[in-house]
């Protein structure tokens, strides 16, 4: 679930209780609910003014569940030994109030809880920073790489970024045909030409989600190759295709509009995307990404570098058992949508770079500080040579014109007889193409591809379009995708008391909770009990040191009884086995004011 999403669900009301719960109020000069979740100065208060057991609960969500829903006891389960159960359950109670987790129910099933999967990045980054201030060898950004050492991997060649594959597999599309068999799929011809434009494979997908299925696009049950079907719900996302009764359309408005995006916005909201399909898999994956999102673009990484400081800080985090790495994975996805470079170092260590800004937290704030497109070169005999920095339109139009005959850095286009699209001299006049042309190269175009359009298209008079924009087009519906059915949570907004986390306190001795005092055997057993029933510190005093335990079990032996759990400290958690004649005085210890519940 989105946080934006969220919030579109929200009464008023809740929205109101959300901002002026206490931890917004204390941070109110960095904004308010829900706004304050994008600024990192504002989550990063907020972590500081978090109770520790709030602390508790989302480090240990963030480590170890990332945007996937999660029970109470799975929560309770993931924290390493020694936190409390009670502290747990408090500090979901907090998040929950702050609007930081939410709750929800999918189906009939158990009320589980959520970190928005829109949110996380921010909020995994909030924690490495605070992580940081704790131990100086975790770090935001390990050493860069200097590139004198990067060598170049000849295998991996150029990939173009998404944004052109998209492009590319839409001209395909409209070259080959948009109709659609009585199965409602694509016609075999035009998915294999389709799949061929794209660079990211099925395979690139997999280690992220190994037990997804291809995604369904009929009701036969037969299947898009997994790439396309993630294409085809992008263009739907965006508004690019349209449904006909027996076909898909382009709506020309929407993808024109797109086009004419910002170079690195487009990337990074294609970006946005991808992850949202992905993130909330599993841990791993969230963690992983959000690894390598924070790492600025252009700057050489060791693989290895970035590997050792998840590890350090997944021991630093409140949790039992460490996610398992996924950053290989991410990469290799990453290059296949053009948005990541590998190569090796001199000692043959992986090395990786970003290609755009991967600032997924900068929620659509990122520039792009290119001035102007690159122009495109014009030969006398039809070459259209096409760097990589021209504009989206300009190099949508020759994909419908003219056959791609290389694609690099700088494409090359082949614009003669032989190499026209086959619908190219119907769709647009000599004066149009001419026009087209010279601005898209910034010059005369040569006399001798003058005389070629006008003698292959001086007796058109139409303008270029990618479809009849008369024809009634329909919503084109979501394919059921790679991201699953996200739209079945049901949003809880009933809030649990305190008092239920701690049944039947009303019966129990004030003094148990309130005094610091010694018992009789039987009675430091019934509290042991009680502590471990509400999953709740005890406070003992052993030869006059006072310290927090917490207990995890009871066990019977040869007529005795004792207790196995952790002490807490200041430097962490201490595991003990200890008889009851190894401590003075007792009290239980609530992780709230009583006073409160």
């Amino acid at each position: 679930m989105n946080l934006k999403d969220i919030t579109t669900r929200l009464s008023d009301s809740h929205k109101d209780a959300f901002g002026n719960s206490p931890l917004w109020q204390a941070c109110k000069n960095d904004g308010t609910w829900p706004d304050i979740l994008w600024s990192r100065s504002g989550t990063q208060h907020a972590w500081q003014a978090l109770s520790r057991e709030a602390k508790y609960a989302l480090e240990t969500a963030v480590s170890a569940f990332g945007p996937m829903a999660f029970s109470e006891e799975q929560l309770l389960a993931a924290a390493r030994p020694g936190v409390a159960g009670a502290e747990l359950r408090v500090g979901l109670l907090q998040l929950m109030e702050a609007g930081i987790l939410f709750a929800v129910r999918k189906g009939w099933g158990e009320k589980q809880f959520v970190l928005p999967a829109d949110n996380y990045p921010i909020w995994y980054e909030t924690m490495v920073t605070m992580q940081q201030k704790k131990d100086k060898a975790i770090v935001l950004v390990p050493e860069a790489v200097e590139a004198w050492e990067v060598v170049a991997s000849e295998e991996n060649g150029y990939t173009p970024p998404f944004s052109l594959q998209c492009v590319y597999v839409t001209a395909e599309l409209l070259n080959s045909g948009m109709k659609r068999t009585t199965k409602g799929l694509l016609t075999k011809r035009t998915i294999q030409k389709c799949v061929d434009q794209l660079y990211v494979q099925s395979g690139h997908f997999a280690p992220l989600a190994k037990s997804e299925p291809a995604v369904p696009a009929a009701e036969t049950g037969e299947t898009y190759p997994l790439q396309l079907a993630i294409f085809l719900e992008l263009a739907a996302i965006k508004g690019w295709l349209a449904e006909l009764p027996h076909a898909y359309a382009l709506r020309e408005e929407n993808w024109n509009s797109w086009l004419e995006q910002q170079p690195l916005h487009r990337e990074t909201e294609l970006l946005q995307h991808i992850l949202s399909l992905y993130m909330d898999k599993s841990a791993a994956v969230a963690i992983g990404v959000a690894a390598l999102c924070l790492l600025p673009p252009y700057s050489w990484f060791r693989l290895d570098d970035v590997e050792n400081q998840l590890s350090l800080r997944q021991a630093h985090a409140a949790i039992t058992k460490p996610v398992a790495p996924t950053l290989q994975a991410w990469c290799g996805l990453l290059r296949a949508l053009g948005w990541m470079e590998i190569a090796s170092d001199e000692q043959g260590q992986q090395v990786f770079r970003w290609l755009i800004p991967a600032d997924i937290t900068a929620q659509g704030t990122i520039e792009d500080d290119r001035q102007s497109a690159g122009l495109a070169q014009i030969t006398p005999d039809g070459d259209i040579y096409v760097p990589g920095d021209c504009s989206c339109t300009t190099i949508w139009q020759l994909e419908r014109l003219a056959v791609r005959k290389r694609t690099d850095h700088i494409a090359v286009y082949r614009l003669d007889r032989r190499s026209l699209k086959p619908d190219a001299a119907a769709s647009i006049s000599a004066m149009a193409l001419t026009e087209f042309l010279e601005e898209a190269s910034g010059e005369r175009l040569p006399e001798t591809v003058r005389a070629f359009i006008a003698d292959e298209f001086g007796s058109i008079t139409v303008t270029l379009q990618g479809s009849d924009p008369a024809v009634s087009l329909l919503p084109m519906p979501l394919l059921e995708n790679a991201s699953g059915d996200k739209a079945s949570y049901e949003l809880l907004t009933e809030r649990l008391p305190l008092k239920a986390l701690f049944t039947g306190i009303d019966e129990v001795p004030s003094m148990w909770l309130k005094q610091f005092r010694a018992y009789h055997s039987s009675t430091r057993r019934e509290l042991m009990e009680l502590a471990l029933s509400w999953r709740t510190p005890v406070k003992l005093s052993c030869e006059g040191d006072v310290r927090p335990f917490v207990p995890e079990r009871i066990v019977d032996a040869d007529g005795r009884w004792s207790v196995v759990g952790h002490f807490q400290s200041e430097d962490g958690f201490s595991p003990a086995e200890l008889k009851p004649d190894m401590w003075q005085e007792m009290m239980l210890v609530l992780p709230v004011d009583i006073g409160s519940i």
